[in-house]
This record gives structure tokens, C-alpha cells and sequence, in this order.
């Protein structure tokens, strides 16, 4: 009946379990981490304290798994990167697992790669079966105990680049064959020569949901890329983008100075293309590596001239990791839709069907 009681009075029950952990040398060591960061409570390491252990316990940051995820590759990068400080400040190793309930799966991969962040990037930490190691899931709430920003926003400052460029050099590498796919890419693309870098997010963006960015126009970036293109500083002008119809406007305006992958996917209309079907071979799969391969690319040229979205913030922090700044740094800002759109995003009921 004791217990029953103090089971239902959580600060009973916190103080409980830390009574319990007492001599627990790994418990007290990691609570006096989790104390440095200030936090407002202590849930996460009491309710865990069995996990508590001689070795740290993994941290398992999981996206697309159980649920269904259908954020875009970068947003997916950023809601998964912004765990890993969390997990340092606690001693715990980090393990990223990205599931079938991504876009980015692969059924043609399956058998060789469960994990679709191996798809592209090498292990966070060293390979550990999660069925002989004991875990902790990454949760909202351990995000919200870190870090004084509730959730993920597309308006980011310098401090943000910063935090982000730096876990991003710790953690994130390419894996083998990415990495040296993306170094020829970028080698042949920009040659070593002065080029403006311009991303346009277009399609699915004018739909306008709550909380993203407000559509900034093609012409809009069109003017601001003549704008610092004609200072003379630049050899070529690069352009990342998912939309076909800004890739035509900057070919009818730059003609043969104007540098581009021509083996994107790219749609014209109001659907992104991480939200398509497509049977070209390992569609799923390039459409990750695409946007990752203009991303770096991005943060390889000399400037940068584009809007609010998670690419342009990741060509930054990927700018920094590598130890590079941009020359000029142009975004258009029209700030943040207020207003839920009446669309309803038709991935998610892409993904409501068995895989």
C-alpha cells in the first residue's frame, strides 16, 4: 500500500528513487551532469534508473520507426541533430536510427540497410545491439529540459548556425560513398571558381502552412541574384532548387553562367518532391541524397542568396563544420504563415498505407 501511495505522488516518487540509486556511483555521476545543465525536472534519469548501468546507457534518437514521419531530409536532419547536445551533457551515447516510416526508405535497400540514416551518413557512435544494451528514447520533453527554444522554427540567428555548424563537425560524417559521390559532384560542378550559390524552395511551400515560411516569388530571387551577380565578383551562379519552373527563369536570365545538377527530381506544381512516387530506379533514396549533394554544394560557393527553409540552414551550419563563411549572405525574409492552410498534405496519407 506504501508503494501504491508514492507511486502516485510523483515528487514522492522522484525522491524515492533517488533513495533507491544512493549508492549507485554511474546514477550519481550522470544526475550530476543532467544538474549542470539546469534543468526543470529530474524524470528522465529517475525513471531510468534501472537502466543506470556500468556502461553509459544509449541515448536512441528515432524518427519514421513506430510513426510516421514525413518531414523533408533536412528537416529530418535538423529535428535528429538537435538531440545529440543533450546526450553529451548526460554522458549517454547517441545512436540515430531513421525507420521505414521516412521518405527516404528504400525497399530495394531493405535487405542490405534497415537504418536509413546509414544511407548516407556513418554511425554517431560505435555499433551497439540494442537488444543487449539498455536505452533511453530521445523525447520532446528532453529537447524541452535542454534548450530554452520549445521547438523547431525555420527563423534561426547566428548563435543557431554556430550550435548547429559544431555538432554537425562532431557527430555527422558522410558515410564512404556519399561523401566522395558529393566531393567529385561539387568538384566538377564548381571547379574552384567564384560562384554564387541560390536556393529557391518553391512547390510544396505555397501551400502555405502554419508556422513555415511566407512563399517568396521566383522573381524575387531573381532580382536579388542579378543584384550581386552583377557586381562582377562571380565566375558562375549555382542553383539548388526543387521547383522546375524557377530552374527555367534562371536559365531564360543566365544562360550559360548559370550552373545546375540536371539529374534532380524536380516537380511544377504544389507537391514537393520527397512527397512523390516516382518508378525511376532508387527513387527514395536519390531524393536524399539530391538535396544532400545541394546542400553541400551550397556551402561550397563563395555567397549565398536564398529564403527560410531547412537547406539554406543547413548550407550554413554545413559552412561551418567546414570551417568556411560566406561572403555575402542574402536571405528574403517575409516571416511565418499564422494561419493553418485548409490542404491537406497528401503524404500523410501516403503513409497511412503498409510499406
Amino acid at each position: 500500500m506504501i508503494k501504491d501511495f508514492i507511486k502516485k505522488h510523483q515528487g514522492l516518487y522522484r525522491v524515492a528513487k533517488v533513495i533507491q540509486n544512493i549508492n549507485n556511483s554511474e546514477f550519481k555521476k550522470l544526475l550530476d551532469g543532467y544538474l549542470t545543465n539546469a534543468p526543470s525536472e529530474l524524470s528522465l534519469l529517475i525513471h531510468n534508473a534501472e537502466y543506470i548501468s556500468k556502461n553509459s546507457p544509449v541515448y536512441l534518437i528515432e524518427y519514421g520507426v513506430k510513426d510516421v514521419c514525413d518531414s523533408g531530409f533536412f528537416a529530418l536532419l535538423r529535428h535528429t541533430i538537435k538531440y545529440l547536445p543533450f546526450a553529451d551533457s548526460l554522458g549517454l551515447v547517441p545512436i540515430i536510427n531513421w525507420g521505414s516510416k521516412t521518405f527516404y526508405y528504400e525497399k530495394a535497400l531493405s535487405n542490405k540497410e534497415t537504418n536509413v540514416f546509414l544511407y548516407y551518413f556513418m554511425p554517431v557512435s560505435a555499433s551497439v545491439s540494442l537488444e543487449e544494451t539498455p536505452y533511453i528514447i530521445a523525447s520532446q520533453k528532453d529537447f524541452d529540459r535542454f534548450s530554452s527554444t520549445k521547438k523547431i522554427s525555420y527563423l534561426v540567428n547566428d548563435k543557431d548556425v554556430r550550435l548547429f555548424g559544431e555538432i554537425y563537425k562532431k557527430y555527422i560524417k558522410l558515410n564512404d560513398e556519399v561523401e566522395n559521390y558529393i566531393d567529385e559532384n561539387v568538384h566538377k560542378m564548381l571547379l574552384n571558381k567564384k560562384v554564387l550559390g541560390v536556393h529557391i524552395r518553391g512547390t510544396d511551400f505555397s501551400q502555405n502552412w502554419a508556422n513555415h515560411p511566407k512563399i517568396v516569388t521566383v522573381d524575387e530571387y531573381l532580382a536579388k541574384s542579378i543584384d550581386i551577380f552583377e557586381s562582377g565578383e562571380y565566375d558562375g551562379i549555382f542553383l539548388a532548387t526543387d521547383d522546375i519552373n524557377a530552374l527555367n527563369k534562371f536559365k531564360n536570365e543566365f544562360g550559360g553562367k548559370l550552373l545546375f545538377y540536371d539529374d534532380v527530381f524536380r516537380t511544377e506544381n504544389d507537391i514537393g518532391p520527397h512527397e512523390t512516387e516516382n518508378d525511376r530506379n532508387l527513387h527514395h533514396y536519390k531524393l536524399g541524397l539530391e538535396v544532400l549533394r545541394d546542400a553541400y554544394t551550397l556551402a561550397n560557393c563563395k555567397s549565398l542568396v536564398c529564403g527560410l527553409s531547412q537547406v539554406s540552414f543547413a548550407a550554413q551550419y554545413i559552412n561551418y563544420a567546414l570551417d568556411r563563411s560566406f561572403d555575402t549572405y542574402a536571405v528574403i525574409d517575409h516571416g511565418l504563415n499564422s494561419k493553418k492552410s485548409f490542404k491537406e498534405r497528401k503524404a500523410k496519407r501516403m503513409f497511412k498505407k503498409e510499406k
